[in-house]
């Protein structure tokens, strides 16, 4: 058996049957006028791609620690966080025998490239999705800035020009824009980490039924104040 997780909150609940692996090759071949060599290069990014099960139903080897009884939709607006996000995550593959013991494990930094869901109305309530990722590798220019300290000595900052999502605050209302769902709103306005967890209490506080679909200009309430003794706002719930 083995355990399956795109990122911090989404654990495969059926992991796939089977899995492909694809170590690219970078080298070049080069003709000579007396026969062809092989440069080599170092490999390019990994390729890995599967096709999952996401279910609607209850089913005893439902394999998910995080969340047992999480249905389709819930995946699949997680797996929409993950594209819209454009950052990378880790994927991460435990395998384990019957018994408990561990084989080994794969830990990647990974991007979702493509995913393609499928239904079957022969095959029930369930979806099955075919997801590609892509293994990512850090990078980024430097900006310098050139100061003078309290001594007036020369010093030197750098920071990274590459940023990640993430926002400390959030404002109480936001406005839908064109094209705006749900997912694309609290990945907005959440960062990635939190995204997902914040997205049913949104939802279910603006009473949505279907978070990809807004009209232009809905206002969307965030969170809601905790109101202490005194009825003053003393907080906010998440």
């Amino acid at each position: 058996m083995y355990y399956m997780y795109l990122g911090p909150t989404f654990q495969v609940p059926i992991p796939p049957e089977t899995m492909r692996t694809k170590i690219k090759n970078r080298n070049k071949e080069i003709s000579l006028i007396d026969g062809d060599i092989n440069i080599i290069k170092d490999p390019g990014l990994t390729e890995i791609r599967f096709k999952i099960l996401l279910p609607n139903s209850s089913y005893p080897f439902n394999q998910s620690i995080l969340n047992k009884s999480g249905r389709a939709a819930e995946y699949l607006d997680q797996l929409e966080i993950l594209k819209q996000s454009q950052d990378p995550f880790r994927f991460i593959v435990v395998r384990m025998t019957d018994g408990g013991r561990l084989l080994n494990m794969d830990n990647i930094q990974c991007t979702l490239e493509d995913y393609t869901i499928d239904e079957d109305a022969r095959e029930g309530y369930d979806f099955y999705v075919d997801i590609e990722l892509k293994q990512y590798r850090e990078w980024g220019a430097k900006k310098i800035t050139i100061d003078k300290d309290g001594n007036g000595n020369t010093v030197a900052k750098t920071e990274s020009t590459r940023s990640t999502i993430g926002h400390a605050g959030c404002p109480g209302i936001v406005a839908a824009k064109e094209g705006d769902t749900l997912q694309t709103i609290c990945l907005k306005n959440f960062g990635m980490k939190l995204a997902y967890s914040n997205l049913p209490i949104v939802k279910k506080l603006n009473k949505i039924a279907v978070p990809a679909i807004l009209a232009t200009g809905q206002k969307i309430q965030m969170y809601k104040t905790k109101i202490n003794k005194d009825g003053i706002p003393g907080g906010v719930l998440y």
